[in-house]
């Protein structure tokens, strides 16, 4: 078979017409990263005049990197998520010295951890969804969820509390606390730490080719995608001494200054109203914690990205918040971690 130039051109015409068509099949319904690179902590001497020289000493102790898969509507009552998670073994400096990554039975989800930082990401294709129910507006039920994180820390152990409802307060039990915390680093006295990094988030979403019509409901929020990365840290111990009884409204606040809770990130989210197809958040973040007490101190930094899709019924599932208001809580983030790895 002889070709020529002109077959040549109109078959070289053909193929690039079919591009935009091959990228478009592949564009996935939901896309979704999160990551946190640039990773450094610098000391500050608070005091030049008391002879300690700065110094902070990592404690070695185990994160947990995670991914979730895709869940069909069922009942909240009864969720069963296909996680699959790891722990590592974080290094002088909270990160594991090679990378550990992990991906959801179902591979929706991916999360990775190693010395250069943390990420997170995923990936609902159109054939992802073909099996999904018809709506996603049954009460109390959720269509469908993906999710992946990465985080390197440990929890700070918090005062045991009760809540009384009718009267609209919160009883603290420090009594439960006990001497040490789960601590990641010790911090000498009349000193600062600043944590910095840089965190960065994306979220895509195919609006024009959705399984469902996110329109229907009269203009309320009944999706939710939402993208994180950040760096959170406090004392392992109270500054202060807490009170034992808190409204319940002023608790996390308090609580929050107690610690010297400190979190800085940045969150892309999108939902069903507005149907705008991309959201991107980017940033250098940063903490910083001072010990101006004259002995060590105890503290707890955590290193956090993750992804979150949910298609839901408002009702069922509360709308997700920016990255401060997730951190809600010295343990906020982590306690979130281990009821998904359970």
């Amino acid at each position: 078979m002889r070709l020529t130039l002109s077959s040549v051109v109109a078959a070289s015409l053909f193929a690039a017409s079919c591009l935009p068509l091959a990228a478009h099949a592949a564009s996935p319904l939901f896309d979704g990263s999160a990551s946190l690179s640039g990773l450094s902590y610098q000391l500050i001497d608070l005091d030049p005049n008391d002879g300690i020289a700065p110094s902070v000493t990592f404690k070695t102790d185990q994160g947990l990197i995670f991914a979730t898969g895709m869940r069909r509507m069922v009942d909240l009552s009864n969720q069963s998520p296909n996680n699959v998670y790891q722990p590592l073994d974080v290094g002088s400096w909270l990160l594991p010295a090679s990378t550990v990554s992990v991906k959801s039975t179902d591979g929706l989800s991916t999360a990775s951890a190693s010395a250069d930082g943390l990420s997170t990401s995923v990936r609902v294709e159109r054939q992802d969804a073909q099996n999904l129910p018809a709506s996603p507006f049954g009460s109390d039920k959720l269509a469908l969820e993906v999710w992946g994180g990465a985080q390197a820390g440990t929890s700070l152990q918090l005062p045991s509390s009760t809540m009384d409802a009718d009267a609209r307060t919160m009883t603290v039990d420090l009594g439960s606390l006990p001497n040490t915390g789960y601590a990641t680093f010790q911090l000498s006295a009349h000193t600062a730490i600043v944590f910095s990094g840089h965190a960065r988030t994306s979220i895509n979403v195919d609006v024009g080719n959705l399984p469902w019509d996110l329109s229907s409901g009269g203009g309320q929020t009944y999706s939710v995608f939402t993208a994180n990365a950040g760096i959170g840290g406090a004392f392992a111990a109270p500054q202060t001494p807490l009170q034992s009884v808190y409204p319940l409204d002023q608790f996390y606040d308090a609580q929050n200054a107690a610690f010297q809770f400190q979190a800085q990130g940045v969150s892309a989210q999108w939902s069903s109203v507005g149907n705008v197809p991309q959201s991107m958040s980017e940033g250098d973040v940063s903490i910083t914690l001072k010990n101006q007490q004259d002995v060590s101190q105890d503290g707890v930094v955590l290193l956090s990205a993750d992804t979150v899709l949910s298609v839901t019924a408002p009702a069922a599932v509360p709308e997700l918040s920016t990255w401060a208001q997730g951190l809600l809580g010295l343990g906020g983030l982590m306690a979130l971690m281990r009821r998904r790895a359970r």
